[in-house]
């Protein structure tokens, strides 16, 4: 009985965790974005022959635009007296003394849009891809889904994911509606399992690997030193794990057969081990997911550029080589879609004004979430077709046991 009542409140206290780290991380973003227009005057400026350190002033008139300043802007300060001053078009063409600051909603405002739409074109096979490397995963412990079938639920799942955030995840409605038959449910879930770790490796290895041509940047220089320890640590993890020898010697299936809920967890042991006979599926998507990572990225980096990204300080490999990382993290669900996450890690890599602005960094970020979103969207036809549902598991619980259920996936 107890155990039943508490059930409700871990969920409550589970979602109310939920939302307070959201609510935190959307904090995070709101404070650390600036929302005036300024300008930073530093000293030498002609206007002010006084300063010994630089000033920021508020725009309080005229249209600011980062990319061709064409009119006066009238300045304010922030002290209790205000003093007002305009300045013209050629003074604040003198980028040694007057620096332009604006704010995130000027930011996106005049972004380009050519750059933009190129990101959202470099996503489009993202999906398709991705749909591919969980069927080379599905096929090699033999459920028998097909290309199309795949696509389809890599959509719904991303339907959920960016359209719908809640206690239902994209990825468990994916296993659950791949495996046509209830006890080739554990391999639909470990292929799911295994088709997120091939993603987490490919990042690792995008990161990783472009790192190496750009040692002489200090950051790139760090990221690098720190994945390949991690990386050679993984692997000898994961070669212990999956070596038969090395479990028998220490004991690794008399410890699960001890632990609660031993019935689940060897399932998914022995589902785990049986990808140790497919090591060219698993190395297969781990490769795959290399040019994902790297079409992401890049639609990530184009969207800061279109943002006014100084490409000088922040160089397309730096971004190919941070962009990862952020991204990891971001896989860890801790907030819907890494929301503060994601612009903290980036305010700490990437922040370097005035040539990279945290309103850039933010700008770029939620641009490829847009773009995650604009392609999930397709996730809601299938949805709306009815042969998939909101909550699979209450489907199947409320299923007449004389009346076995139809596989969406063959409609």
């Amino acid at each position: 009985m107890a155990s039943s009542e508490s059930s409700p409140i871990k969920r409550y206290l589970s979602l109310a965790l939920r939302i307070l780290l959201t609510a935190a991380g959307i904090a995070f973003i709101v404070w650390n974005v600036d929302w005036v227009d300024r300008i930073e005057v530093r000293p030498g400026a002609s206007r002010f022959p006084n300063i010994s350190q630089p000033i920021l002033m508020r725009v309080v008139g005229g249209a600011v635009d980062p990319q061709h300043q064409a009119e006066p802007l009238i300045l304010e300060t922030d002290g209790l007296t205000p003093t007002q001053i305009t300045l013209s078009p050629t003074e604040l063409s003198d980028t040694d003394h007057y620096l332009l600051r604006p704010s995130f909603i000027t930011t996106v405002r005049h972004a380009d849009r050519s750059l933009l739409f190129l990101g959202l074109l470099l996503v489009a096979p993202v999906y398709p891809a991705q749909a591919y490397r969980w069927l080379i995963l599905m096929k090699a412990r033999g459920l028998e889904v097909s290309y199309g079938q795949a696509l389809k639920l890599t959509m719904i799942g991303a339907f959920f994911n960016y359209c719908m955030p809640g206690s239902t995840g994209g990825d468990v409605v994916k296993a659950f509606y791949a495996a046509r038959r209830k006890e080739r449910r554990t391999e639909a879930v470990m292929s799911v399992v295994f088709d997120r770790i091939a993603g987490m490796v490919g990042l690792v290895l995008l990161a990783g690997v472009v790192s190496l041509f750009i040692l002489h940047e200090p950051l790139a220089k760090r990221i690098s030193q720190n994945l390949w320890i991690g990386a050679a640590v993984l692997t000898l993890t994961a070669a212990f794990y999956f070596s038969r020898r090395i479990r028998r010697a220490l004991g690794v299936d008399r410890l699960i057969s001890k632990l609660p809920g031993q019935n689940l967890l060897t399932k998914l042991d022995a589902a785990a081990l049986a990808y140790a006979d497919h090591k060219g599926a698993v190395l297969a998507s781990m490769g795959l997911s290399v040019p994902i990572h790297f079409a992401l990225a890049s639609a990530a980096a184009v969207a800061g550029y279109a943002m006014g990204m100084d490409r000088a300080v922040a160089g397309f490999g730096l971004l190919l080589t941070v962009i990862p990382i952020i991204f990891l993290a971001g896989s860890l669900p801790i907030t819907p879609q890494g929301a503060g996450v994601w612009e903290a890690i980036g305010k700490q890599m990437l922040d370097h004004p005035p040539q990279v602005t945290m309103n850039q960094i933010v700008a770029m970020l939620l641009m490829i979430r847009l773009y995650h979103l604009v392609y999930s969207l397709t996730g809601s036809v299938f949805l709306l077709r009815g042969d998939v549902h909101l909550h699979p598991e209450r489907d199947e619980e409320s299923a007449e046991p004389s009346q076995p259920q139809r596989d969406p996936l063959t409609r």
